[in-house]
């Protein structure tokens, strides 16, 4: 083999080099973008729900909403349930919104089987979250999984 030849053997062999590993750090990227996106998701859920667990003061605050406004749908069904206070159901539904971010977030973000694995468990094994699943609209193509197997 002359020189020639193994010149140009070797630039198309730098060319498939180069292009697999752009491939290779195209994929990276959007692996990266996706876990950032699930841990925005994951640190959004916990913003809503964090001060309802830790504030001394909301205890008076949630009071006076329930005066004025009455329960949501879902804390309704909780209460009625349950039979929570108004306070405890507005707590136990901030943790199931934490928690149920978290499952939108991995099945959005994550592994969407494994996710969906977890939806199935939870509205079949546990009636609380089965009635939170029933009583609070998700979007999109998560939303229409939760409908359909919280609907059983």
């Amino acid at each position: 083999m002359n020189t020639s030849k193994l010149a140009d053997w070797s630039e198309i062999l730098a060319s498939i080099a180069v292009v697999a590993s752009v491939l290779f750090l195209l994929q990276e990227v959007r692996a990266n973008t996706r876990a950032v996106e699930r841990d925005a998701a994951f640190t959004h859920a916990a913003a809503l729900a964090e001060p309802f667990f830790q504030e001394p003061g909301m205890r008076s605050a949630l009071e006076k909403v329930r005066l004025v406004d009455g329960a949501n749908p879902t804390h309704a069904a909780m209460i009625e349930r349950y039979g929570f206070t108004f306070e405890e159901a507005v707590l136990w539904d901030r943790h199931m919104v934490q928690l149920w971010a978290g499952i939108e977030a991995n099945y959005n973000y994550g592994d969407r089987d494994a996710a969906a694995a977890m939806v199935e468990m939870v509205v079949t094994n546990y009636p609380d979250n089965q009635l939170f699943a029933k009583n609070v609209e998700f979007a999109g193509e998560f939303g229409a999984l939760v409908r359909r197997l919280s609907d059983r």
